[in-house]
């Protein structure tokens, strides 16, 4: 069994970008269907929330421990142990499964991040991460736990997130785990089956046909995608 943990929360409550507002729980709804068409293995998935929100789908709704935790950092709560003491991977609202997932579920090290889709750009290290997608065993969760909740004031002053400057569980991770560049990449165990639509995707539309799952991040987001022939092809998988 893997334990697949998502998020719904309205941003601006915590200074983020608007961005963090345009999700709903239609887009889970779609998410839990993406995952249900492309995953044969056991499995269950969560989400965590800020308010009662109702779902069609077979969805765990849980809700923060701490909602008014400052800027993205409340994410860490994507490592609770009281959650599961499963395997997990982490996941965006804004992801579209386009085919099997079985084998990137399978996953064995204790943590998986992606290759950061801008890494070298701007301020971004070359040998940078990012969480769009993560696997992390239980004692990796356990452990990034317990900087969360022991070492609080650290995470609060040191793991913020450029240009916005405001705490973040990818900062974190970032420094837990990829402090000498050599964090394990999904990625890379999975070539071309985990992309980036702004990164990748857009740049080669061929990409699609070998893409297992699809992020996205900064702008365009799923709803301002123009009529594009490969944008129609991939929101075929976003029903």
């Amino acid at each position: 069994m893997i334990t697949i943990i998502c998020s719904l929360f309205k941003g601006a409550n915590h200074g983020l970008p608007h961005s963090a507002d345009i999700y709903s729980p239609e887009d889970a709804d779609k998410l839990a269907r993406g995952l249900k068409r492309n995953i044969t293995v056991p499995y269950e998935l969560v989400c965590l929330v800020d308010e009662d929100y109702k779902f069609e789908e077979s969805i765990w709704s849980i809700p923060f421990l701490e909602p008014d935790a400052p800027g993205w950092s409340l994410l860490a709560e994507f490592y609770r142990p009281d959650i599961t003491t499963n395997r997990r991977m982490t996941i965006g609202l804004d992801t579209i499964i386009c085919s099997n997932i079985d084998d990137i579920l399978s996953f064995p090290l204790d943590i998986g991040l992606l290759t950061d889709p801008v890494a070298g750009v701007g301020i971004v290290q070359t040998d940078e991460v990012c969480n769009a997608i993560s696997m992390v065993s239980d004692k990796t969760s356990n452990y990034i736990w317990d900087v969360w909740t022991n070492k609080r004031e650290w995470v609060l002053e040191h793991c913020r997130l450029a240009p916005w400057d405001t705490p973040s569980e990818l900062s974190m991770m970032r420094k837990l785990f990829n402090a000498d560049g050599k964090c394990p990449r999904i990625d890379i165990g999975f070539p071309n089956r985990i992309i980036s639509y702004k990164s990748h995707l857009m740049k080669n539309p061929d990409l699609l046909r070998t893409a297992s799952m699809v992020y996205f991040h900064g702008k365009p987001k799923i709803h301002q995608l123009l009529p594009k022939q490969f944008n129609v092809e991939l929101l075929k998988h976003w029903i």
